[in-house]
């Protein structure tokens, strides 16, 4: 039985709670042996840490939870260019791939192996048996709770309540560190946050995709687990998936499936910029290519006009020759 999700502001998690949860994701980068990330990076890390990005791993150095790479493994970082030079100096063969080179070098000059790691590996390191144990369950939760937060949010939309939908995804970003949540400016802990943002366009979808050329191309039977896809993808953050989807090998189909699900969410995406324009009071809009080599004739004639909004080509145009129509409404064309 699924749980009803109400539109509401989620409950926080204890601060304790969520630093261990932001220093077992941090873990995580280093279950093989990595370099500290950018300032910039380390600045995105601090808020969900509670402390420098350095600092942090000083702690975990001295409770044993992340550890210096081995001579071995911080040879990994050097070039293999710069292991053959060495190699070289000592007259030593220099054929074979990366791992035989390191090795060889590790074997016959130790020393001038040490100095090439030591100028590779200076800030390096790996989890131990007890950080990768941390690391191991933090990955296993975050995907648990993803994978029931998937099937909840499938059957939230294949009964058409969308809003439970959003607040099922925000509420498995909110368990996450801030760093780890997606977007810019999305305010997961608000009640209109998060994927709320995009709730609009979802529901665009659910309610006019039925009747759109883009369903008209599928066999009526695919039309509506294609239809949920799509709106599964517009209110995941990440790339288009397929997940979830049975489709029989022998299906033929006009275009790819990943094609489709785009083309399901540019519709709705190009019918908000329409409501937004009317909103602003705009009247005319132009067609905005993706002004590259792929573009069709058609968008290419389309996109030398202007608009009234009563008349305004239907975007994606299911003239387009390409697999996926990428124009968009530009919502202040030039006089």
């Amino acid at each position: 039985m699924f749980k009803l999700f109400r539109r509401k502001k989620q409950k926080q998690q204890p601060e304790a709670e969520n630093t261990r949860l932001a220093i077992a994701a941090l873990l995580t980068y280093y279950l093989k042996p990595n370099t500290l990330p950018s300032s910039h990076t380390q600045e995105d890390w601090k808020n969900s840490l509670g402390a420098k990005y350095t600092t942090t791993i000083q702690r975990l150095v001295k409770s044993g939870d992340l550890r210096r790479p081995n001579l071995h493994e911080s040879l990994q970082f050097a070039r293999a260019k710069d292991i053959k030079s060495v190699l070289k100096e000592h007259d030593l063969r220099v054929s074979g791939r990366k791992a035989k080179l390191i090795e060889r070098l590790i074997e016959n000059a130790p020393d001038a192996a040490q100095r090439l790691a030591e100028q590779y590996a200076t800030d390096a390191y790996v989890v131990t048996e007890s950080g990768q144990e941390k690391a191991s369950t933090f990955q296993k939760e975050q995907n648990q709770r993803k994978t029931q937060a998937k099937l909840q949010v499938r059957d939230f939309i294949k009964r058409g309540n969308l809003t439970a939908a959003c607040a099922v995804i925000n509420q498995f970003y909110i368990w996450l560190p801030p760093v780890l949540r997606p977007g810019m400016g999305m305010n997961w802990d608000s009640p209109n946050g998060g994927m709320f943002l995009y709730l609009d366009r979802a529901t665009y979808i659910l309610n006019n995709a039925h009747s759109s050329w883009i369903a008209q191309e599928l066999p009526q039977d695919l039309r509506e687990s294609l239809i949920f896809a799509a709106i599964e993808n517009e209110l995941w953050p990440g790339r288009i998936t397929t997940d979830g989807l049975s489709l029989s090998q022998d299906m033929k189909l006009k275009r790819p499936v990943d094609a489709f699900l785009r083309l399901f969410m540019n519709l709705a995406a190009n019918a908000r910029d329409l409501q937004n324009a009317k909103e602003m009071g705009i009247t005319k809009v132009g067609i905005r290519t993706a002004n590259d080599e792929h573009i069709c004739s058609h968008c290419q004639q389309l996109s030398s006009k202007t608009y009234f909004l009563s008349e305004v080509p239907v975007l994606p145009s299911p003239h387009c020759t390409n697999e996926i129509c990428r124009c968009s409404y530009s919502l202040f064309p030039d006089d």
